[in-house]
């Protein structure tokens, strides 16, 4: 039985290889692969991993629309943030692929930092939301004059974002 040659090098043109990301099918250069190292496509392990010898294709079930940019990155040299994506998201694409945030644009980088620096922003103010609405419980609950007392001062100390007794008491 004699070895066949993977499907996804067209036998016309060897230094090409078709990548299928979530189903959009895209014919890229090895060269072009190559042209960012550390990453992912740039990796013949990493890339093999991801063969399939019935469709001749390599397979990534990923966002074909962040593929788009990251593809462009490859051949151009510049990462850019699409417009329309969410930071958080395009961050985990980023991680999947292998490429660094800091090679971002900086036409780019102002927006998507502000959009990375917001979703950190909203999860903190979750987490002291949900420690505020603790101790309110808490101070609802059947328990000492005292406790209740320390509780209240507590949130209002702390919360500062959220009472006006708090933002006159601090400031």
């Amino acid at each position: 039985m004699t070895a066949t040659k993977p499907l996804a090098i067209p036998e016309d043109n060897e230094d090409t290889v078709i990548l299928n990301v979530g189903g959009i099918r895209h014919e890229v250069r090895r060269q072009v692969l190559a042209s960012v190292p550390g990453s992912k496509l740039a990796s013949p392990e990493a890339l093999e991993r991801h063969f399939r010898p019935q469709r001749g294709d390599y397979f990534f079930d990923r966002h074909p629309g962040h593929f788009q940019t990251i593809l462009n990155y490859y051949r151009t040299g510049e990462l850019h943030f699409p417009k329309e994506a969410c930071a958080s998201e395009f961050a985990l694409d980023l991680t999947f692929w292998g490429i660094e945030e800091r090679d971002m644009e900086e036409c780019c980088w102002i927006r998507y930092n502000a959009d990375t620096s917001r979703r950190t922003a909203l999860l903190r103010f979750n987490e002291k939301s949900k420690d505020l609405l603790e101790a309110e419980k808490l101070a609802q609950e059947d328990i000492t004059a005292w406790k209740r007392f320390t509780v209240k001062v507590w949130v209002t100390l702390e919360g500062v974002e959220y009472t006006l007794l708090a933002k006159v008491t601090v400031f």
